[in-house]
């Protein structure tokens, strides 16, 4: 890479080619980052300088084009064109005025150069003087993505590192599933765990042992004692109806054992019936 060295004191010849030597090491050395960060495309958008067409209304903003090793403005500009015209991108250089210098031989040079592109239309192929068309030329973030190298967006690095560990998920962390616990998970039918427990269910399904049985009606009755209560309001009580209430509430079964007991809240007949 070329550079002018200037920390030489004692009277360096003030010559031409000096200056010569490093304007080209700045080109060297602009198109070797630009080379770099594009990989392959020998033109592109550095900034700005965007193509906006509606209809036959054509704008360009501002910006810098990357060309071939050096770099060239491009102006806000503006014009009408044919919606079916090709739009392409040319070379015009620009002398500033002030840049009007009087050499020693007498003769004038302007020797403040702008290098710039500008926006052309055309209706046909693209002429000789045409660097690239407009639909060819991208911007830099899209040439930094040739080969290997591609762009990502926050929202995407916001996923990777939010992504669980690359370990086996167990009861405290997340992580990945195993193969095992996979073919378990395949294995279990749809709605498997859908269950809502039935409101009533048949007693054939209640399984029964020697000290846990079903009795009928008529077997609770036989086991279950009689109880007739008579109040101390009536303590005359008639032996007849009593004997009669007690047949009534054991269903006219033979009574096995008859126990009367006397108490402050009146009289107290239990009664049994045989097996």
């Amino acid at each position: 890479m070329k550079k002018l060295i200037t920390n030489i004191n004692g009277g360096m010849p003030d010559l031409l080619d000096n200056f010569r030597w490093h304007e080209a090491g700045v080109i060297e050395s602009i198109e070797a980052i630009c080379r770099a960060m594009a990989v392959s495309r020998n033109t592109y958008r550095l900034f700005g300088a965007v193509v906006t067409r509606v209809s036959t209304s054509v704008s360009v903003t501002k910006g810098v084009i990357y060309h071939n090793g050096e770099l060239f403005n491009v102006e806000p500009a503006s014009f009408t064109a044919p919606a079916t015209d090709t739009l392409y991108w040319e070379r015009a250089d620009h002398y500033d005025p002030t840049g009007q210098l009087t050499f020693q031989n007498a003769q004038q040079h302007n020797v403040y150069l702008d290098r710039r592109l500008v926006l052309r239309h055309v209706s046909g192929s693209l002429p000789p003087t045409a660097i690239i068309a407009n639909n060819m030329l991208f911007p830099l973030r899209d040439a930094l993505q040739d080969g290997l190298l591609q762009f990502v967006s926050q929202t995407e690095k916001n996923l990777w590192n939010n992504k669980a560990s690359t370990d086996l998920a167990n009861d405290l962390s997340d992580g990945l599933m195993s193969s095992d616990d996979k073919i378990k998970l395949d294995g279990v039918a749809e709605n498997a765990n859908n269950y809502i427990h039935p409101a009533t269910h048949p007693a054939s399904m209640i399984v029964t042992s020697s000290t846990l049985r079903f009795v009928t009606e008529a077997e609770r009755r036989q086991a279950n004692p009689g109880v007739v209560t008579l109040a101390q309001a009536n303590p005359i009580w008639d032996m007849n109806a009593g004997l009669k209430a007690l047949l009534t509430l054991n269903n006219n079964r033979a009574l096995s054992f008859i126990n009367i007991q006397v108490g402050d809240g009146g009289i107290l007949i239990v009664t049994n019936t045989g097996a």
